[in-house]
C-alpha cells in the first residue's frame, strides 16, 4: 500500500521561496555589517556603542574619521553599498511578508500567540502549509504548554 505524500501548492511554494530569500537577506546584511565593523576595527576605528550602520551619518563619519587611502576608501564604500543593498532587500521582503499575513486570515490567527510576529507567522505558514487543517492556531505553531 502506497501512502500519499502532501505536496505544497504553488502558493505555499512561493511563500517558502520568499521566506528563504528573507533569511538569506538577513544573513547577507549581517555578513556585510560584520565586514564593515571588522575593517574599521583593523584600522583602530571604533564606532559608538549602538550605532546604526544604516544611517548615512554613520557612513559619513566612518569615511571621515580617518585619512583613508584611496583603495581602503573604495573597499569601505563597497562594503557599505553591499550592506545597504542587503538591508533594502530585507526590508522589501519583510514588507511583502507582513502584507501577506494581513491578507490571510489563517496566518493572522497566529499573531496573538506569544512570540509570533509577522515574519515568524509567515515562516510558520510557509513551512507548515495549510494551517486550517489544525484544530487551533496554537496546535499549528507547535506551542504546547504542559501543566505541572
Amino acid at each position: 500500500m502506497v501512502h500519499s505524500v502532501w505536496k505544497p501548492d504553488e502558493k505555499i511554494r512561493t511563500r517558502r521561496d520568499i521566506f528563504y530569500a528573507y533569511c538569506k537577506a538577513v544573513k547577507n546584511s549581517s555578513r556585510q555589517s560584520n565586514h564593515i565593523r571588522s575593517l574599521l576595527s583593523d584600522y583602530c576605528v571604533r564606532l559608538a556603542k549602538g550605532c546604526r550602520l544604516t544611517q548615512t551619518s554613520q557612513r559619513d563619519r566612518a569615511l571621515k574619521v580617518r585619512n583613508w587611502q584611496p583603495m581602503q576608501k573604495l573597499l569601505l564604500q563597497d562594503f557599505f553599498n553591499q550592506f545597504m543593498e542587503a538591508e533594502a532587500c530585507r526590508k522589501k521582503l519583510k514588507a511583502s511578508m507582513a502584507a501577506e499575513v494581513l491578507e490571510d486570515p489563517e496566518l493572522l490567527k497566529l499573531i496573538p500567540l506569544m512570540g509570533m510576529r509577522e515574519v515568524v507567522a509567515f515562516g510558520a505558514g510557509a513551512i507548515i502549509g495549510e494551517i486550517s487543517c489544525f484544530a487551533n492556531p496554537k496546535e499549528a505553531s507547535g506551542l504546547h504548554w504542559h501543566n505541572a
